[in-house]
């Protein structure tokens, strides 16, 4: 089976997954304080969604309130799962504060990297994408 390069767009109500040119985009509808079990949920749908695939990742739309450390710790473990990369764009520069904080105190397995804009997102997450 070859890899999804794309694929239409599946919505969750707190998130839309979709496949463009090879890499995931979700997009966070709410703003919202992150829990575990959150993220679990979240981790579960997009490996659904990936049919078992890995792809860079850029995550937009409303910045991340709040992650508590348990949501930290499973973000950077077995969060991880089947993401080649991490690209995050806050949509107000204090969004940036939680997600700085999540990458310096939390080893990443892969590369992260936060970003004012999708555009630059889009040009440093093309790097990780598998052809």
């Amino acid at each position: 089976m070859s890899k999804i390069l794309s694929k239409t767009p599946l919505s969750t109500g707190d998130f839309i997954y979709e496949i463009k040119d090879g890499m995931l985009f979700i997009e966070r509808l709410k703003r919202t304080d992150f829990t575990m079990e959150k993220l679990k949920e979240s981790v579960e749908n997009r490996l659904e969604y990936t049919e078992g695939f890995s792809y860079p990742i850029i995550l937009f739309g409303m910045d991340i309130l709040s992650m508590n450390k348990p949501a930290r710790d499973y973000l950077a473990g077995a969060g991880a799962q089947n993401i080649l990369s991490r690209a995050f764009v806050v949509e107000r520069s204090q969004g940036k504060l939680p997600l700085n904080f999540f990458i310096e105190t939390n080893k990443q397995p892969i590369p992260v990297r936060v970003f004012d804009d999708l555009v630059s997102a889009i040009e440093w997450s093309k790097q990780f994408r598998l052809t």
